[in-house]
């Protein structure tokens, strides 16, 4: 019997395909993996990137999934459009 017959195949993926945390769908950031370099970027353009309770907890959970992927050597953050992050959400905060 061949021991290697239940072995899963070698993945075909590119390590700039690959994306951790895998199958995680985000509404305020964007994540991919380029090589060993996993970028996180805010992706809130309307409100210039404004930090709400909402994106905090994708971005930390991201974070910690990153931080967790040993294949992972730097984690990048940046911010879409015109701002990295214009600071706390105001709106949030005046809710």
């Amino acid at each position: 019997m061949d021991p290697n017959a239940n072995a899963p195949a070698p993945s075909s993926a590119s390590p700039s395909s690959a994306a951790s945390p895998p199958s995680v769908e985000y509404e305020n950031i964007k994540t991919e993996v380029r090589g060993k370099v996993a970028i996180i970027t805010l992706h809130r353009p309307k409100a210039l990137n404004a930090l709400c309770s909402p994106l905090i907890e994708e971005l930390n959970g991201a974070a910690h999934a990153f931080d967790a992927d040993k294949s992972i050597g730097a984690i990048v953050i940046t911010g879409s459009d015109k701002a990295f992050a214009a600071g706390a959400d105001i709106k949030e905060m005046a809710g």
